[in-house]
């Protein structure tokens, strides 16, 4: 592990600082995925929630001297660090970390900086004691190098690469033209200029100069103005009064602080831009937009004649005579311009990667080392490959734990009230009630964590704002569906939804009412847990069903067979007090307390909505084919309704702690295999991820489809739960089961396409799976054809997503899933052949353990076996890994 301590202007809230901070970051774990990063920041909880670094404060000489002790190197930069323009007082702020970092006899790396200018004789002298000890020097441009030189470094210790902000990927243009639309600015049809001035005189000539260019603009190409503050707090102002003396449609000022990437968006929707900032200008050239430089400081001259360009003028010397004819010119030749800084922003990239390569010299780690030997390379990725399997069996077990319990639960409901009048009357209720809110609030977590990680990851105060909001609004949306329900309990669509004996439906009808009062507790758990996820607290999720289920458990032991199922019902309502109290110690720790707000406008509420009834969609599609199936099922039979219930309560447990679990872990990794790859090399990973998951998921389908009835035997019958539930529930488990590979494909394509910010095709396909389903449950029409109509359902549904993901790029290999299927029938056919042989109806249920565990240890090496002489080559490298 490497310990580096990053030093700089972090934690201001300056765009061009934080987006040098942000390519630092993620190129230094891309490179030395080792290195463990404290940052000293101006706002330490900030830096922390934006990297996921560790941070210091700035200022607190006692924590800078704990983390320059702990640090094996110092990392000065990058940004204009070393001047004394500003002030002599921050030049030497800067010297004293180095210093205190030589003192301490730590490595100290000088990471792509702008030095100087550094006027004074003393500053100088300071300067060049400090970096002439330094163990690696790196700029952004050569009058950086030559005045290092000046000072006396040895040219030769010197290295000119490029600024860090240049390597950052570009990101999705529509969420800079959603800031913008709310911001007031017509985006279509309309030139659109950005300006990212650097200005502090409200009254000065320099203002009155853009003034008259910008009023130029909108009646010479009737051209909207958009006024980017890149340092809110010095130029938001200044802005904001420009806008102010213009108006509406003529210019618009951006009035909120926003992360880095949404202002590289931003930029990406200019027509042109009009840059003082150096960042704004590296943002333009990165997002491919016309930029004219106006230069306030020599590093953006020598940025602009890096990608070939010229300044139009310096600040002081702007004027609108100047400015009118090289806009007309740009705007007419922006293509040309385009195409030449594309060009030199390439090589200027390429050059950045001298940095990572000198800080692994230094540290002892060459990129050889580290990147390019083949078989370190080679071990790396096994390496790796073991640290996923083992992450993702750590999540499984976790939330298997948690998901057996409610099996331990159901089993002792089982037991109680069986698959009778009154289990089909709680299946009715839970389904229509505490099933589909928690389906919906988890939708609605899943929506709330992005947007209050960004909120929270700008400011503190503003992420418990949007927490409380978000809250306030869910509260209020799920009190008026509690209303909506109770309205709902009363109408003849109960009947018409449950096909139940009509003198049922009162009972059915108050169990509703009942369940339905406890979707506002339902929906302050799940959003607590998009709060604590946003601020690092994963395991809420996993953990807080356990006292539910616990507390039920205990219930029904002591009280269930007396308190009737009513009792069940509020019981199973109140239950989820105890799942919202899991919630305090993390807001304790946090030291968050809900305070009611409402802010129906804030630009997030939209997407919030929209986000989670796309996700209830594609995340939830095998719940709502059941949710249909047991609708179907009322006009089957008595006990059909409770026998999908209990079918379901064990294959989604031990189907979701499989893929859940798979996905938890893998889902990040599409994420960031997306950043990296291209559009090709990220399809390829996703086939390969698909392909194993399939490979591993194909032989538990076989044998939850060849002892389906046996699992259920041994876990539910007893009591009132009799042969005869058994035989009808383990029916339907098994062709549930059949599709079990299905669902696994669409929960990772679904999440494949997440990563690429893509919803409407994964929507569309899982729309066509309801349907389907509806249309097949009409076709199958008996309890065991609805349930094998889902599987097949999911099947094509999974077809369609594939070809729809992978069309044209020729990534998708047939053979080694063929010879998957082919060692799948081997097994199965052993599976059934050992059942048929060693089972009898007369077994205890201790000897069908036994009986079907020794069946499917074979019928596993079977799968092996013909695996391994088909050569099927996953196989064989995971056995050959596993021996190592």
């Amino acid at each position: 592990m490497v310990n580096i301590l990053i030093s700089g202007y972090y934690g201001f809230d300056n765009i061009g600082d934080e987006s040098i901070l942000r390519t630092l970051v993620s190129s230094l774990r891309e490179h030395i995925p080792d290195c463990s990063l404290t940052v000293l920041s101006h706002n330490p909880t900030s830096t922390r929630e934006k990297y996921g670094v560790e941070a210091v404060e700035r200022m607190s000489p006692m924590a800078i001297l704990r983390a320059v002790k702990k640090c094996d190197m110092l990392i000065s930069g990058g940004g204009s660090l070393l001047q004394d323009v500003t002030s002599s007082k921050s030049l030497h702020y800067y010297l004293s970390i180095i210093r205190c970092a030589q003192f301490f006899r730590k490595k100290v790396f000088i990471y792509s900086q702008g030095i100087g200018p550094i006027d004074r004789p003393g500053n100088r002298r300071a300067a060049a004691k400090a970096l002439k000890k330094a163990d690696g020097i790196v700029v952004r441009d050569e009058r950086s190098a030559l005045l290092l030189e000046e000072i006396g470094i040895a040219r030769e210790k010197v290295v000119i690469t490029a600024d860090p902000v240049i390597r950052m990927k570009k990101p999705d243009k529509d969420v800079g033209a959603e800031i913008l639309r709310k911001a007031g600015v017509s985006l279509g049809g309309r030139l659109t200029i950005g300006w990212a001035i650097r200005e502090k005189d409200k009254d000065g000539r320099f203002v009155a100069e853009i003034l008259k260019s910008i009023r130029w603009l909108k009646e010479t190409y009737n051209a909207q103005s958009v006024l980017i503050p890149f340092h809110y707090e010095e130029d938001g102002e200044v802005c904001r009064h420009i806008a102010a003396q213009l108006p509406d449609d003529t210019a618009v000022s951006l009035n909120e602080k926003y992360l880095s990437e949404d202002m590289l968006s931003i930029i990406g929707n200019m027509d042109l831009l009009v840059g003082v900032r150096l960042h704004s200008l590296i943002y333009a050239a990165i997002m491919g937009v016309p930029l004219i430089g106006v230069s306030y400081d020599p590093k953006c001259t020598a940025f602009l004649n890096s990608v070939g360009l010229d300044k139009l003028s310096t600040r002081d010397g702007f004027t609108a005579e100047q400015f009118e004819p090289e806009a007309k010119r740009v705007l007419e030749t922006g293509r040309e311009q385009v195409q030449c800084v594309e060009t030199h922003m390439a090589e200027l990239s390429r050059k950045l990667d001298t940095n990572e390569k000198l800080i692994c010299e230094i540290m002892g780690k060459s990129r050889k080392d580290t990147m390019q030997d083949p078989q370190k390379n080679t071990e790396k990725k096994e390496k790796s490959g073991v640290r996923t399997a083992g992450a993702i069996s750590f999540v499984f077990l976790l939330t298997l734990f948690a998901k057996l319990l409610g099996v331990v639960r159901e089993m002792m409901q089982a037991n109680i009230f069986g698959t009778g009048v009154d289990a089909d009357l709680y299946t009715a209720s839970y389904n229509s009630t505490l099933y589909l809110f928690t389906t919906m609030c988890y939708a609605l977590c899943i929506a709330a964590v992005p947007i209050l990680t960004k909120e929270f990851a700008a400011d503190r105060k503003r992420g418990e704002r949007a927490a409380n909001n978000l809250m306030t609004i869910t509260l209020l949306s799920s009190l008026a569906a509690v209303v909506l329900w109770q309205v709902f309990a009363s109408t003849p669509l109960v009947g018409a939804i449950w096909d139940l004996d009509a003198a049922e439906l009162p009972r059915l009808a108050s169990y509703i009412r009942i369940m339905a009062c406890a979707l506002p507790v339902v929906a302050a758990a799940y959003l607590n847990v998009a709060i604590f996820q946003a601020t690092d607290h994963y395991e809420l999720q996993g953990s807080m069903s356990i006292p539910y289920n616990a507390f039920l458990a205990v219930f029904l032991v002591t009280l269930g067979a007396k308190w009737g199922i009513k009792g069940v019902v509020i019981a199973s309502s109140c239950a989820w007090l105890l799942q919202l109290g899991m919630s305090v110690p993390y807001a304790k720790k946090e030291h968050y307390l809900y305070r009611p707000l409402l802010d129906r406008k804030a630009d997030y509420v939209g997407t919030y909505f929209k986000t989670a009834l796309v996700t209830v969609l594609t995340t939830s599609v095998f719940l709502f084919c059941y949710l249909i199936d047991t609708a179907t099922a009322t006009a089957l039979n008595d006990s059909a309704v409770s026998a999908f219930y209990y079918a379901d309560k064990l294959f989604t447990p031990l189907t979701t702690s499989v893929l859940y679990s798979i996905s938890a872990v893998m889902f990040p990794r599409f994420n960031r295999e997306f950043t990296k790859e291209d559009a090709k090399g990220y399809l390829g990973y996703i086939w390969n991820v698909t392909e194993n998951t399939l490979l591993f998921i194909l032989p538990v389908c076989a044998m939850m489809c060849a002892f389906g009835t046996d699992i259920i035997r041994v876990i539910f019958e007893s009591g009132s739960f009799t042969a005869e539930s058994t035989e009808m529930t383990g029916s339907i488990f098994a062709r549930y089961a059949l599709g079990m590979s299905a669902f696994a494909v669409l929960d990772l394509l679904n999440k494949a396409y997440y990563a690429m910010k893509k919803t409407l095709v994964p929507l569309l396909i899982n729309l066509g799976v309801l349907v389907l389903n509806i249309v097949l449950n009409r076709v199958f029409y008996t309890d065991t054809g609805v349930a094998a109509a889902t599987s097949l359902a999911l099947t094509i549904g999974a077809v369609a997503m594939t070809i729809q993901l992978f069309r044209g790029t020729k990534i998708v290999r047939l053979v080694p899933l063929l010879k998957g299927l082919a060692a799948t029938a081997a097994m199965a056919l052993v599976l059934s052949g050992g059942h048929a042989l060693l089972v009898t109806a007369d077994d205890s249920k201790l000897m069908l353990i036994v009986k079907c565990g020794l069946t499917g240890v074979v019928g596993c090496v079977v799968y092996v076996a013909v695996s391994m002489v088909l050569k099927q080559t996953i196989i064989t490298d995971t056995l050959k890994k596993f021996k190592k």
